[in-house]
């Protein structure tokens, strides 16, 4: 099962992985990102990926669990 990694320090918050894939990623108070799950089923893999390539500061990892 994919979990996401994101990376606080160089995160600027421009909310593009939350905008396109809601069903991944939610906004906290601080507009920061955060995974809606601790893991995600394997059928969400292609929207995991596309939010970390799409992310301008290369700051979401997919990894295997």
């Amino acid at each position: 099962m994919p979990k996401v990694e994101i990376n606080y320090r160089t995160c600027t918050k421009t909310g593009q992985c939350y905008y396109l894939h809601s069903e991944a990623f939610r906004r906290r108070a601080d507009d920061h990102p955060e995974p809606t799950a601790a893991a995600f089923p394997s059928d969400q893999r292609e929207a995991l990926d596309e939010a970390a390539d799409l992310c301008p500061t290369e700051s979401i990892t997919i990894v295997d669990d």
